[in-house]
């Protein structure tokens, strides 16, 4: 039976009468969900699998077989998109929040947030280093490194990077350095295919 469309309707009512919910559902799916960066994790003893669930705003927590077979324990409710995660302890997360432009704090025993700190706009990643320890987190549209004292959750310090969108970030294994991938360099720089580029000089 085809719906019937009453006059007087609202204009999201015809809107449906004029398209069916079939042709609605149909075409190629297209994400806009904000870049993910260091979005997994496994705890040391192997056991436990973190993931960001950026569409549901949520960590998702799985546990591990001998296998290494993942089922999904529980989600924690974070911010809006999350992207990025980092263990500071074994039994502590942060999660970095695209949209709310924060960091959610975690408690991973209890799996509730127990903090909240506000950061730049559009945070992209976050590494710990230093010592003593700090976190970092990249802000893409103020161009900045953050970082951030561990205990009172203060930002203590921002980095300005020459760049446009820094966003992913990498600790050296003595903590002594932090990298900082710039999505958009602004160097006008680009990858060339060696089939088109023009051949190099010959020597001199």
């Amino acid at each position: 039976m085809k719906p019937r469309c009453q006059p007087g309707a609202a204009l999201v009512i015809l809107f449906f009468c004029a398209y069916p919910y079939s042709s609605l559902t149909a075409g190629t799916f297209a994400n806009f969900e904000s870049p993910q960066a260091h979005s997994i994790a496994v705890a040391d003893n192997g056991n436990l699998l973190y993931a960001i669930n950026t569409p549901n705003n949520s960590l998702s927590v799985f546990t591990l077989d001998e296998d290494g077979k993942p089922t999904l324990a529980t989600d924690i409710s974070v911010g809006i998109e999350p992207v990025s995660m980092a263990l500071r302890t074994q039994t502590e997360a942060w999660v970095v929040n695209h949209i709310s432009d924060s960091i959610s704090v975690i408690d991973l025993e209890l799996g509730v947030v127990t903090s909240t700190i506000q950061v730049g706009d559009r945070p992209g990643d976050i590494v710990f280093a230093g010592n003593p320890a700090r976190a970092f987190v990249t802000s893409m549209t103020e161009r900045t490194v953050q970082v951030i004292d561990l205990d009172s959750h203060e930002i203590v310090h921002r980095v300005h990077i020459p760049g446009n969108d820094p966003r992913t970030l990498l600790a050296s294994v003595d903590g002594k350095r932090v990298w900082v991938a710039i999505y958009r360099s602004g160097n006008k720089t680009t990858v060339v295919p060696h089939t088109i580029s023009p051949r190099p000089p010959k020597p001199t």
